[in-house]
């Protein structure tokens, strides 16, 4: 199916609404932004590969965020060490604000 005719909005919109089979989906998994082997990475969750790599966080938490927002999912940025930063929901309206903690 040619997409082009939709726009990225009205692709977005069809994904949504389930109107296009899985071979056009977005992943659903969250964004990991993470470092490994001396590099931050960004992955989405079920891939075996990270999708982007950085010399350095602060290039690579815009890239995971940037992800995460397209695919409207969470980011989950690490420390180095490998602990949760920090966890952010994308739309913020999907946000599950009454969760204790």
């Amino acid at each position: 199916m040619d997409l082009r005719p939709f726009g990225y909005w009205g692709v977005r919109r069809l994904r949504r609404r389930g109107a296009l089979g899985r071979e056009n989906s977005m992943p659903e998994g969250d964004v990991d932004t993470y470092q490994e082997d001396g590099q931050w990475k960004n992955k989405v969750e079920g891939n075996s590969r990270a999708s982007s790599t950085h010399e350095t966080k602060k290039e690579a938490q815009p890239v995971g965020r940037d992800m995460a927002a397209d695919r409207e999912v969470e980011h989950v940025t690490k420390r180095a060490d490998g602990t949760i930063e920090e966890k952010n929901t994308y739309p913020r309206s999907s946000d599950p604000t009454d969760i204790p903690g």
